[in-house]
């Protein structure tokens, strides 16, 4: 189950680097409504990230929070600030794809144990990701 956990937060710690700099780096006609949408996103990222890894502490786990540790634990990859802004919104839409079927690993693992406080956490992490999946597709179409 922690090896699925870690993966499930870096996932989310890079996803969160790639949508900030995706906000920093996007140009479009509609410029300010994908940088502000791509803000709310990395904002909830970077709390999720917290929720994360203070449930696996509370799980008696320590966070080894390092880029190097995530790079090993994610499936994601980075980000190139230099695509279109449909290819960046794509590209996050993919990744957020990607970090559902990680979270559905995770949940089948918390089942197994019963921990209960972890599977809400990550069933939580799924409508989350569900939305932004539904937003990213609306944008995109």
């Amino acid at each position: 189950m922690m090896e699925t956990m870690e993966s499930v937060l870096a996932d989310t710690y890079v996803l969160y680097l790639k949508t900030q700099n995706y906000h920093w780096n996007i140009i479009s006609p509609n410029f300010r409504d994908y940088h502000l949408l791509l803000q709310d996103m990395y904002e909830a990222l970077a709390v999720a990230a917290d929720d994360l890894a203070e449930q696996i502490r509370i799980i008696g786990r320590n966070v080894p929070a390092t880029f190097d540790f995530f790079r090993t634990k994610t499936c994601l990859k980075d980000g190139d600030c230099t695509l279109p802004a449909k290819q960046m919104l794509m590209d996050l839409l993919g990744d957020h794809q990607k970090i559902l079927e990680t979270i559905t690993k995770a949940i089948a693992e918390t089942r197994d144990a019963q921990d209960v406080g972890t599977e809400d956490l990550l069933i939580e992490r799924v409508r989350y990701h569900s939305k932004m999946v539904w937003f990213l597709k609306s944008i995109t179409a």
